[in-house]
């Protein structure tokens, strides 16, 4: 694989992608090793793609130069809040913008899934994973469910704007009935890189 830290970085492509293709379980992998080299021996990859499957369910796939490189997924965890899990960026693309264009797209998605807010969990031994979260408008919040007794957890929260707000204000500018209708599952264009 080639190094993508060349200063004319290609435009990265995130875009909805199924867990079970082989890029898609190799970047979970990944991000189970690496978990396991900060936090001591995790075991064997307890990933399954099909908890990245199903309603209220979204996982994106980041491309540069049609390579995957970075991941990231929403589940349901209680009513109208969902979780942010298996953010990763492979190591030789860091540092380019990917990671917040994978949450931006993430965020987005769960617009459009109807989630109000967002939580996720992250390591103290993932300095570049909080200062993301830091920087994009996410609150430190106490541990919750599974990582309450965590002393090495950081977990955070978003509220999210609605997805139809910006909609509703053009469409309310415009003469004559406006479509406002949202299907998630037609997300072309969502997260498109901005060069």
């Amino acid at each position: 694989m080639r190094d993508i830290a060349a200063p004319d970085l290609p435009p990265i492509l995130v875009s909805i992608a199924d867990p079970h293709l082989p890029e898609s379980v190799r970047l979970v992998e990944h991000l189970w090793d690496e978990l396991g080299e900060l936090y001591g021996d995790t075991g064997p990859c307890r990933f399954s793609p099909d908890e990245l499957v199903g309603e209220g369910t979204v996982f994106v796939v980041a491309s540069v130069d049609g390579e995957a490189v970075g991941c990231g997924a929403v589940l349901p965890l209680e009513g109208d809040v969902g979780e942010v899990k298996r953010i990763f960026v492979e190591p030789r693309a860091r540092r380019r913008g990917v990671a917040g264009q994978v949450l931006e797209a993430l965020e987005d998605a769960a617009r459009r899934l109807g989630y109000r807010a967002l939580r996720l969990e992250t390591g103290l031994h993932q300095p570049g994973a909080i200062s993301l979260y830091d920087g994009s408008g996410w609150r430190r919040i106490a541990r919750y469910g599974r990582h309450v007794d965590d002393p090495l957890s950081v977990c955070f929260e978003k509220q999210l704007d609605s997805f139809l707000t910006g909609i509703e204000e053009i469409a309310g500018s415009v003469e004559g009935p406006a479509d406002l209708s949202c299907n998630p599952m037609h997300m072309d264009g969502f997260g498109q890189s901005r060069g």
